[in-house]
């Protein structure tokens, strides 16, 4: 399909779109409702307080939109939440022919477009990101899910949404924690491409609107081109868990602690920590490129205190990785930059040094 550009969007593959402003963004979406039966929005209660309710945006885009809202955080992606939001699609009278929209960040497109993939067997649904995360990573893709006994992502299915349309003008209202949090997975994509893509990372998070919109058009055009090679991630795609295999540990066992939990992006920075030193031990990545990043990632992430997370513990949820085979655990990681590794075996022991040593630099 060729990838066409307008006044006001520019369209970033087959089902991705950035649009100029809240203008365009509402023109889109009256333009993809009609034909539907009904329509339903999924938020989360931040979402709603800030974003919907101060730019009138639900009002903008249909008055007769069943609203479901959820609590804000990990907590939300449950099947106890899916059980509940089916309940209510059902009561609002939603069938096949109905539309979900997820306005929020990787919680709501993750649960939403869950949610959709198997109320009546399957409807459609739209995302709209809200964090600079869900722009870069959650909502583009296609991988849905729900979190089970505290272990990340472990329901699930692959459901491309028909549209993603991104507007960075809601990063406005994003806390620096959060903004600090998407930038993890832009630094991922740099790792994964080398090159031009390490530079325009290599000062920080920008500051300047127009630099930060560069910036998530480049990361969306590149995960978009491995999920395209590779939707059910067999093969290719699995290079883009790089820094999540401990990455998910950590944000599982900051869910169990009786502390803040860590936001995703937090947790993957701790975890490429982890993989670039695995990295220099197993795959030869030269000892001063993961000096110099590891040094980038302890400034420019405010990782939060590891509460009482034990290198064992961790160790404990990394069993529930979904690219372990067997007794196996497996890891993304680098031989160089751009030069990313899948399916990497790694002793136990091996790992579990490691993770001693990052948690030491995080303590």
């Amino acid at each position: 399909m060729a990838l066409q550009n307008s006044n006001f969007m520019i369209r970033l593959s087959d089902n991705v779109l950035m649009v100029n402003d809240m203008a365009g963004l509402v023109s889109r979406l009256r333009r993809r409702i009609p034909g539907f039966a009904s329509v339903g929005v999924l938020t989360d209660r931040n979402v709603e307080e800030t974003v919907i309710e101060q730019t009138g945006l639900l009002q903008k885009i249909s008055s007769s939109a069943h609203m479901s809202v959820v609590k804000p955080g990990e907590a939300s992606k449950s099947l106890t939440v899916v059980e509940q939001l089916s309940q209510e699609w059902l009561e609002a009278g939603m069938d096949r022919n109905s539309l979900i929209i997820n306005i929020g960040g990787g919680v709501v497109s993750d649960l939403g477009g869950f949610a959709a993939s198997i109320f009546k067997r399957g409807i459609r649904f739209i995302n709209i990101p809200t964090t600079l995360l869900s722009m870069i990573d959650a909502s583009v893709g296609g991988k849905t899910g729900v979190n089970l006994g505290g272990a990340k992502n472990q329901i699930g299915t692959f459901s491309r949404a028909d549209e993603v349309i991104i507007w960075t003008g809601f990063l406005k209202w994003l806390p620096s924690r959060e903004l600090k949090s998407g930038f993890a997975e832009c630094l991922k994509h740099a790792f994964l491409q080398g090159g031009e893509a390490l530079r325009l990372v290599n000062h920080g998070l920008p500051a300047d609107p127009a630099t930060l919109a560069s910036l998530v058009e480049a990361s969306v055009k590149f995960k978009d081109s491995v999920v395209n090679a590779d939707l059910y991630e067999i093969g290719q795609r699995k290079i883009l868990n790089f820094g999540h295999t401990v990455g998910h540990a950590f944000e599982s066992a900051s869910l169990l602690a009786n502390a803040e939990p860590w936001l995703h992006g937090e947790a993957v920075a701790a975890g490429m920590l982890v993989a670039l030193r695995l990295s220099v031990r197993v795959a030869g990545l030269s000892p001063d490129f993961a000096a110099k990043w590891e040094e980038f990632i302890l400034n420019n992430f405010s990782i939060p205190k590891t509460c009482g997370m034990t290198s064992m513990s961790l160790m404990q949820f990394l069993r529930y990785d979904k690219k372990n085979v067997g007794n196996s655990l497996r890891f993304v990681l680098l031989k160089e930059p751009g030069m990313p590794l899948f399916d990497q075996e790694i002793a136990a022991e091996s790992v579990r040094e490691e993770v001693e040593l990052v948690l030491s630099l995080l303590s």
